[in-house]
């Protein structure tokens, strides 16, 4: 978990994207043996509010933008969710936008499809100064390279609850390596996670480790991120109930495996952001 939370996420995006199956899942991080392998290409997009923002103008315009990904574009391998700041607006960010694509292969053309039929103009020409989303030359969209170590028991349900996530930005300590940081997750985060769940029953928790795709600058020193990071560590509980649950038992339990942790990463506090699906993936 990380001090702070769960070693500082996405089920849901299994859910809504359609991860492989468990017995499919490469252990990519986790295991030293195998060639890492990148399961999801993740792209966060901020956003701020405009002059023109209203609750309702901004509904209209995720209505006018999953219109358009579903219909007009009929999107393949693209699920999207909004990501609120619990606890308020932080370093000029109002929200997030997620993209989660299948690969980056459908990423770039599925980008191409939308710059071709101009929906950015026209969703502004229909709801002008409602919000400002990706930079004024989408410097502000970051991509991913996600890897998942360890497919959760439950899988989330964000229409009976309210889902929760959160992200850490991690760097290796001096004198330390990926098998390090792998060996720490497959020998003791895990192990503990398995058995908290035989003692206490199946749970949605998740996490993922994502890596800034090295193409292209990541948000580095900007909305609360460190200068300089390795990995973004992200969590994800079910609900706020669930998140109290896990951080509590975690306090209590999970110090050992924190302090395995702590000899091998530094990371940052935890931004926390509460998460609305927005669009599920088609095939």
């Amino acid at each position: 978990m990380l001090k702070q939370g769960i070693l500082g996420s996405l089920t849901i995006a299994c859910v809504l994207l359609g991860c492989s199956k468990p017995e499919q899942i490469v252990d990519a991080v986790v295991s030293a043996a195998d060639e890492p392998v990148v399961v999801r290409y993740n792209e966060f997009v901020w956003c701020s509010n405009g002059p023109n923002y209203t609750p309702e103008g901004r509904a209209a315009n995720l209505a006018f933008w999953v219109d358009a990904e579903q219909n007009t574009l009929q999107q393949k391998g693209l699920a999207a969710m909004s990501l609120l700041p619990r606890g308020g607006a932080g370093g000029g960010i109002d929200r997030m936008h997620l993209l989660m694509w299948k690969d980056k292969a459908t990423r770039d053309a599925g980008w191409a499809a939308y710059t071709e039929a101009g929906i950015q103009e026209a969703m502004e020409a229909a709801n002008p100064g409602v919000e400002h989303c990706g930079g004024e030359n989408w410097e502000d969209v970051y991509p991913w390279n996600v890897y998942q170590p360890r497919m959760p028991s439950v899988a989330l349900n964000p229409a009976e609850s309210q889902p929760v996530v959160g992200y850490r930005f991690c760097s290796l300590n001096e004198g330390k390596v990926r098998d390090d940081f792998r060996a720490v997750i497959r020998g003791e985060f895990i192990p503990y996670l398995d058995a908290n769940e035989a003692a206490n029953g199946p749970s949605a928790f998740n996490f993922l480790v994502q890596v800034p795709d090295p193409a292209v600058p990541s948000p580095a020193g900007r909305g609360g991120i460190p200068e300089k990071f390795d990995y973004m560590w992200t969590n994800i509980w079910a609900s706020s109930a669930e998140y109290e649950t896990v951080m509590a038992t975690w306090s209590q339990e999970g110090q050992a495996v924190q302090a395995a942790f702590d000899a091998v990463v530094t990371c940052s506090a935890e931004l926390t952001f509460d998460l609305t699906p927005l669009m599920s993936a088609s095939e």
